[in-house]
């Protein structure tokens, strides 16, 4: 089968690629080469001239570990390896690709520059100027093999081994026995009952990726790592990740810096152009060869002939089948989509994968786009559009996606616009949609009532702040070095509420307008600012910016901290409404709720690994909060206020429950198997067994696309074997012969009862049965363990991090003094409170539950849950992360042209060691593993 997707990135090596062959790469009786070669070339010339150049090619049978080498420019001109062509050719030329017998033009595999015969500025012949190529742009030596990366210790050229695998195996019945060789060319050719049972299978297979794994480890050349490397791809990351102009490069210092560092000839700016254009398709390279090593990955055979003659019972034979493939697919890497719109003009699609060395979440841009920050438009049509060029450009990656995570609004116009059929596994009839809604636009929407109704879409964009917003951002004490408030600023938008709404942070601005007002008060409040708030600046006035989220809790703070000078400078002012006692009372409950509020968003936007579990938990916690606020608040336009913040809680709650995986997710999280309430409003129950039945149908629905069964019968290849053989089979042991005696003159060669009648097997359905059924064991482990451990653990952590539990409530160490008894209650604005809730989220029992995990998955026997928590941990559960919070307000130094290529760039080197990558031969997760 030919190549049907072309993809834009560079060419890759066959190193993690299987080596099992359909087709030779020569005539398997002639692949020795010529004892005189001038002579070969020549009559081989003169043939090929005979016939048409490009129909030459197009008969060329490219084997399947070559294929995705295959590139079809823009005329339609098909380029294949050149050893495909001439196998005689010297080593370098194995680098490059042609489409002509004559060989005249060739297409680096490496940056798919293409060479011609003969250069008009240099003169020099091909072959030379390949050889130069070849060394000054990317440091390879005229005797490395293209494929040498895979050698073993013959020394022999990897297409060679290719060819000899294939000399070897030609008469083979099947492929499998290609794989045998790969993984040790030694053995001798495997008995036909060892290649078509079921273990003689899993061998073969196993033999691709054992193989695979040794190529990979050996990451070096026989050029030096410090040659891959060069001068011009470390000035194009330089420049892409701190966004420079391609004016520095003609700073003279930068130039005496480069002189002096290195012998090499200052690129120009059109190598650094080239050079980052090439790193960011590189960095595309890496996820397209993760993924094509996922497709070894998935597949169950069952042989339904070996299970006909085994004595076990065909369920045990089954079980352990499915937990041995379940454990391979562990191995696998998954990957989670996000989409997410930035200052509605840049729409991104990335992929994130977990790191289980670093145990952190990575992510990289795959497709980027601009448009009209005006358009309504803009992020409806073009999810869409990116999802489906990157499924294009890497169909394998679909086998390996676990969620798409977006806003809620692009995910309902996403699913009613066009349909979503590209993104379906094609070895699986569970249709569950991968799409999923990012929590920290459920947050953003949850807070924007709390500073006022939401203005006209139409106004959004060209509304003022208020009169004074230009003193607003000037006189503020924030600072752009405050990381935390940066990433707030960039990640809740609340620009689209009403300015002239008359909040709480309103008339905070309104009474530093009067301040400003007054000379005589000013300097005053300059001095006192100075004293109580340790604060040199001119201006210690710290005003609410709808354009600055961060400013509404920053404002609450420093006001409160002021109290005793505002309630006594108050009676000197005019044409501002007096703070009474309360309205302190109520900013102090303000400032406490956002504070905490704020520590869910930037936990979210960090990307934990293990967010997902407590997405649910938290949509509790600020319900809670918000229910208790309500009890204690009694000022109308506030309470106004929060009241339609707890309707959206409870709107946005409704819509995470919908969801089955956010179902999972929160059964997983060991804290909320204890929360009585939360499992009743979530599953309509609190019996753990009914529980675990509906927990269970959801994680079969997501476990199965990894099930790829194929089902064979190894009894049918025998008997063509026989017939293609004249009969003589060839030498299989007593028992098999026995069974296929016994199987003769019989129809059909399914399992048989004691009276001999044959009973069908449906193994689709008895391998999912199988599979609930592990699952469900696996939970209720998962419980036990859960009940034994968890309360001690919350109260050993409690007790170790300063934290006392009282009356079911929780306080801090240094307010144990004051706690009171169950029958005093709380009185409202009593410093001496517990923690809220959402404090006991983020700091006791997230913490609790992430070192349960720690531990847990560290047991053998428990591989459904540890697939299970791979595929949580992959899952985003927001869309918006803080690495790319920059886009805000991003602009290329380098041009929109290399907008997306810098972003790509960027990113890469702020998680990986870019200089240590070997962007020919790494996967994502060996990229991991330099530091």
């Amino acid at each position: 089968m030919e190549v049907s997707e072309l993809t834009s990135g560079l060419i890759l090596p066959p190193v993690l690629q299987s080596n099992r062959m359909n087709q030779p790469l020569s005539s398997p009786r002639n692949s020795q080469p010529p004892s005189s070669p001038v002579h070969s070339a020549k009559k081989h010339s003169d043939a090929n001239e005979k016939r048409s150049h490009k129909k030459l090619v197009e008969r060329i049978k490219v084997p399947e570990q070559f294929q995705h080498e295959v590139v079809i420019d823009d005329h339609g001109n098909r380029w294949i390896p050149v050893q495909l062509i001439d196998k005689t050719k010297n080593r370098f030329w194995s680098h490059y690709l042609a489409y002509r017998n004559t060989v005249h033009d060739v297409k680096c595999k490496h940056c798919r520059i293409v060479i011609h015969r003969l250069n008009p500025i240099t003169r020099r012949p091909l072959n030379l100027e390949m050889i130069n190529h070849l060394m000054e742009i990317h440091g390879i030596n005229k005797n490395d093999d293209f494929y040498q990366f895979g050698n073993n210790e013959t020394g022999m050229p990897q297409i060679e081994q290719l060819q000899n695998f294939n000399k070897e195996t030609t008469t083979s019945p099947s492929r499998v026995d290609v794989t045998d060789a790969a993984a040790d060319k030694n053995t001798q050719k495997c008995k036909t009952s060892d290649i078509v049972t079921e273990d003689g299978i899993e061998n073969a297979v196993n033999g691709v990726k054992v193989v695979a794994d040794s190529r990979m480890n050996k990451k070096v050349s026989k050029r030096k790592r410090d040659k891959h490397f060069q001068m011009t791809q470390i000035l194009a990351v330089i420049i892409a990740a701190e966004n420079l102009p391609l004016q520095f490069l003609e700073d003279n210092a930068v130039k005496l810096l480069l002189g002096k560092s290195s012998n090499e000839n200052i690129p120009s700016m059109f190598d650094i152009m080239d050079s980052v254009r090439s790193i960011s398709e590189q960095i595309d390279s890496l996820v397209q060869r993760t993924a094509t090593r996922n497709t070894l990955d998935t597949q169950l055979i069952v042989d339904k002939f070996q299970l006909s003659k085994s004595k076990e019972p065909i369920d045990d034979q089954l079980l352990v089948m499915i937990k041995r493939q379940l454990n391979e697919v562990t191995k696998m890497n998954f990957f989670s989509l996000t989409f997410n719109v930035w200052a509605n003009s840049t729409s991104i699609l990335t992929l994130q994968f977990y790191d289980s060395l670093s145990h952190t979440i990575k992510s990289l841009p795959l497709a980027i786009d601009r448009g009209d920050p005006l358009s309504k438009e803009m992020g409806i049509v073009t999810c869409r559009s990116q999802l489906l060029k990157t499924i294009q450009r890497i169909p394998s990656l679909s086998k390996s996606i676990v969620s798409i995570t977006l806003p809620h609004e692009r995910l309902l116009a996403l699913s009613n616009s066009d349909n979503y059929d590209f993104l379906q596994n094609a070895n699986t009839n569970n249709k569950v949609s991968p799409f999923h809604d990012c929590f920290v636009t459920f947050l953003q929407d949850i807070i924007l009532p709390l500073f006022g109704n939401k203005l006209p879409i139409d106004n959004n964009n060209n509304h003022d702040n208020n009169n004074n917003n230009t003193n607003i951002t000037s006189n503020n004490i924030f600072s752009d070095n405050d990381r935390e408030n940066q990433i707030l600023d960039n990640v809740i938008d609340i620009s689209s509420t009403d300015p002239s709404s008359n909040t709480i942070f309103d008339k905070i601005n309104k009474f530093y307008d009067a301040i400003r007002s007054n000379s005589w008060e000013l300097s005053r409040f300059k001095e006192i600012a100075s004293e109580r708030l340790g604060n040199t600046n001119a201006n210690a006035m710290v005003y609410f910016d709808r354009q600055r989220y961060s400013t509404a809790s920053l404002a609450l703070e420093t006001f409160l901290e002021m109290e005793s000078y505002i309630t006594s400078v108050q009676a000197n002012l005019t044409g501002i409404k007096k703070f009474e006692k309360s309205d302190f009372l109520v900013m102090a409950k303000l400032y406490e709720f956002l504070n905490s509020f704020n520590k869910i968003i930037l936990y979210y936007v960090s990307g934990p690994p293990t967010g997902g579990l407590y997405t649910l938990l938290s949509m509790f916690a600020i319900e809670r909060h918000l229910v208790t606020l309500i009890r204690q608040i009694r000022l109308d336009p506030i309470l106004n206020s929060i009241k339609k913040v707890l309707e959206r809680v409870k709107r946005n709650k409704g819509l995470l429950i919908q969801d089955d995986m956010i179902l999972v997710s929160m059964f997983m999280c060991p804290i909320a198997v204890f929360e009585r309430e939360i499992l009743e409003y979530t599953f309509d129950s609190t019996s753990l067994s009914d529980i675990v039945k509906i927990v269970s149908k959801a994680i079969l629905a997501r476990l199965s696309p990894f099930i790829d069964l194929q089902e064979i019968d190894s009894s049918t290849i025998f008997n063509e074997m026989s017939q293609n053989d004249g009969g003589d089979t060839i030498a299989c042991d007593d028992e098999n012969d026995d069974t296929m005696d016994s199987m003769d003159g019989q129809s059909s060669n399914e399992p048989r009862n004691k009276q001999g009648q044959a009973i069908h097997l449906d193994l689709p359905k008895i391998i999912s049965d199988l599979l609930l059924l592990s699952i469900q064991e696996d939970l209720y482990k998962y419980l036990t363990t859960v009940n034994a451990i968890i309360p001690k653990s919350y109260l050993a952590f409690c007790e170790g991090t300063g934290y006392v539990t009282k009356n079911g409530l929780v306080w801090n160490h240094q307010q144990s003094s004051s706690i009171p008894d169950e029958e005093e209650g709380i009185s409202f604005g009593n410093k001496d409170e517990p923690i809220n809730l959402m404090e006991q989220l983020i700091e006791i029992k997230m913490p609790v539950c992430d070192a349960f995990w720690q531990q847990y998955l560290d047991r053998e026997d428990n591989i459904i849950t540890k697939l299970l928590m791979r595929i949580i941990t992959t899952q985003a559960a927001s869309s918006i992360r803080q690495d790319y919070s920059f886009l805000k307000d991003f602009k290329s130094q380098l041009g929109e042209e290399y907008f997306e290529d810098v972003i790509k760039i960027k990113l890469f080197n702020e998680q990986f060691y870019v200089g240590k990558v070997d962007f020919d031969i790494d996967t994502l997760p060996s990229a991991c593993e330099y530091n």
